[in-house]
């Protein structure tokens, strides 16, 4: 029997909108936060310091193509920022099917690799101690127990980045070999004057209207001449923006002492 629902099927060229978002890999975004936050609570991937940073690791990896296991025991948040390990590096550039690369040396010195495409070698990567050394690394727990593995990693990806950046969708990092440069950091915005004094930013005003800072001053002193035993005509001590001259002290002191039947004798 013929159903008598509408089926809305999408037009030509145009996203079919009537299936949940669906993302690189095949899992949609429901199923990846579902994932990602069973992933979290589990306890077992303590890099994951939240489900956000789970299911960010999840979804990374769908994008790679990688099962969201896989994903989160080879992709570290580090600062931050999702880095792949070495051995997810090295499986995905074997999985290719168009890149490769072969040990030419490894030991605690250096590790070189020679990088193919299609068969056809393209160039070589390296990393050495004494690189390690010049950038503060050697001296790290991990440098110092497994030199060859960490010198391996750091040639690795120095050579995915070289050679098969396609792999990845754009630059790969190890864990700890990428942060964000002081440069690239939001900057506090400084005014400058021409003598390099610090001036704050200038309050947006319409029509010469006084900005909201006067107002509020404007109105703690209304509000404290209100509330004061002194006399309205008398701003109480400490607030007022324009002291009384001398005259007007006097002529209030004389009003404050005359006799109130003395205006309507005359």
């Amino acid at each position: 029997m013929p159903s008598n629902e509408v089926q809305v099927l999408p037009e030509a060229g145009r996203p079919d909108t009537t299936k949940p978002l669906g993302l690189a890999g095949g899992l949609n975004l429901e199923e990846i936060k579902s994932i990602g936050t069973v992933f979290f609570q589990s306890g077992m991937f303590k890099d994951a310091k939240s489900a956000a940073q789970a299911i960010t690791k999840v979804m990374a990896g769908q994008e790679l193509g990688v099962p969201p296991m896989q994903a989160m025991r080879g992709i570290h948040v580090v600062d931050g920022n999702p880095q792949l390990s070495a051995g997810l590096v090295a499986a995905l550039v074997k999985r290719s099917g168009r890149y490769d690369y072969r040990v030419l040396e490894a030991n605690d010195t250096l590790v070189s690799l020679q990088w193919y495409q299609d068969g056809e070698p393209v160039g070589e990567s390296m990393f050495t101690l004494a690189e390690a050394e010049h950038a503060n690394l050697a001296k790290k727990t991990n440098w110092q127990t497994y030199t060859e593995d960490m010198l391996f990693a750091r040639a690795l990806t120095r050579g995915a980045r070289r050679y098969c950046p396609d792999v990845f969708g754009g630059a790969v990092y190890a864990p700890g070999e990428a942060a964000p440069d002081a440069e690239d950091l939001p900057q506090p915005f400084i005014q400058q004057t021409p003598q390099g004094g610090y001036v704050p930013p200038r309050v947006a005003q319409l029509h010469d209207e006084p900005v909201e800072e006067s107002r509020s001053a404007s109105s703690a002193l209304e509000g404290a001449a209100h509330t004061s035993d002194a006399p309205a005509s008398e701003p109480p001590s400490g607030t007022s923006l324009f002291p009384p001259s001398d005259e007007e002290l006097e002529a209030l002191e004389a009003d404050q002492h005359r006799d109130p039947t003395d205006e309507d004798v005359r």
